[in-house]
């Protein structure tokens, strides 16, 4: 298996990281989908997640959760939970989002009960 954070790509150019390898199925959330449905888009890309999954586990895999700061696949009793979460600035509403986005992994870790739990990804906060 393999996590990826910041593929920086656009929901329609999704396909390209699973044709990196045949050996893989790729679970994955673009971190672009409002700034696409914007417009034109200005600047950098940004975002994004993935679980890679080797195609022998691929049939047992299933997608649990596909949101634009983390994803989370089953494999049989195994909980892959992929995070890229804000970049710290310390202000209220980057609190509120950090605890958005910790109180649904928490939900996700809750609804699957008596399963291992692997959770790796890009943590950048501050202690609050």
């Amino acid at each position: 298996m393999f996590f990826c954070q910041e593929h920086w790509l656009s929901p329609d150019l999704l396909y390209k990281i699973n044709a990196l390898s045949a050996d893989y199925v790729c679970f994955s959330k673009s971190g672009m989908e409002t700034a696409v449905a914007g417009g034109v888009l200005a600047g950098r890309p940004f975002g994004g997640v993935s679980i890679l999954v080797h195609n022998r586990f691929a049939s047992r895999a299933k997608p649990i959760a596909l949101e634009h700061r983390f994803i989370a696949t089953l494999i049989d009793n195994l909980l892959l939970i992929n995070v890229y979460l804000l970049s710290c600035d310390n202000t209220e509403k980057y609190r509120s989002s950090l605890l958005d986005i910790l109180c649904a992994i928490g939900e996700v870790i809750d609804q699957h009960q008596n399963v291992k739990v692997v959770i790796g990804g890009d943590f950048n906060f501050v202690s609050l």
